[in-house]
C-alpha cells in the first residue's frame, strides 16, 4: 500500500513538473523572441529617457517654485526614481491582451489555440511574462542610468530589491489577469 501511494505521488509530481516545464518553455521562447530585437529594446528605452527628462524638468520647476525640498514625503530624487520604475514597467507592457485575443478571433487562430494540450490562459500568461521580462529589465537598467545622471543615486537595500522583484512578478501576473478578463 505504501508503494502504491509513493508511485502515485511520483506520477503526480512527474505530471506537474512536465506541465511546469511546458509553460516555462513557452515563456523562454517568448523571452528569446523579445530579447532578439535590440532596436525594439532601445527604442522603448528611448521613451523612458524622453519621459524622464520631461518629468525632471517639470518637477524641478515645481519644487523650485514652491521653495521646498520634499513634497508629501518624497524628494525630487525619490520621485524621479519612482517615475522611472513606473515608466519602465508601463512601456514594457505591450501588446495589449485585448488586441491579441481580438486578432486570434478574427484570424480563426483561437480554434487552433484552444485545441492544443495546454491551458489557453496559462499559455498567454507565460507568453506575456516571457515577452515582458527582457523589456522590463532593459528599461530598468537604462532608466536607472538616466535617473542617476539626471537626479543622482537612490539608497537601495538587497531586501528592497528582492521584495520589489517579487512584487513586480506578482503585479505583472495581476495585470495580465485583469487584461485577460477584460480582453
Amino acid at each position: 500500500m505504501g508503494n502504491t501511494l509513493s508511485s502515485s505521488t511520483l506520477q503526480s509530481n512527474s505530471w506537474l513538473s512536465l506541465q511546469a516545464a511546458k509553460y516555462f518553455a513557452i515563456a523562454k521562447v517568448n523571452f528569446a523572441n523579445s530579447a532578439t530585437y535590440l532596436i525594439n529594446l532601445i527604442s522603448r528605452s528611448g521613451l523612458v529617457l524622453i519621459r524622464l527628462w520631461i518629468f525632471v524638468q517639470l518637477y524641478e520647476a515645481t519644487f523650485a517654485e514652491q521653495g521646498v525640498q520634499i513634497v508629501n514625503g518624497l524628494s525630487i530624487t525619490e520621485l524621479i526614481w519612482m517615475l522611472m520604475i513606473a515608466q519602465s514597467l508601463e512601456i514594457a507592457n505591450r501588446p495589449s491582451m485585448a488586441r491579441t485575443i481580438s486578432e486570434e478571433i478574427q484570424t480563426g487562430n483561437i480554434a487552433y489555440a484552444i485545441s492544443k494540450p495546454y491551458s489557453y490562459t496559462l499559455f498567454h500568461c507565460t507568453a506575456f511574462l516571457g515577452r515582458s521580462i527582457p523589456l522590463v529589465v532593459f528599461n530598468l537598467i537604462i532608466g536607472s542610468i538616466i535617473a542617476y545622471l539626471l537626479v543622482g543615486s537612490l539608497n537601495l537595500t538587497v531586501s528592497g530589491v528582492l521584495l520589489g522583484s517579487i512584487n513586480l512578478l506578482l503585479g505583472y501576473t495581476l495585470d495580465f489577469t485583469i487584461a485577460f478578463i477584460i480582453g
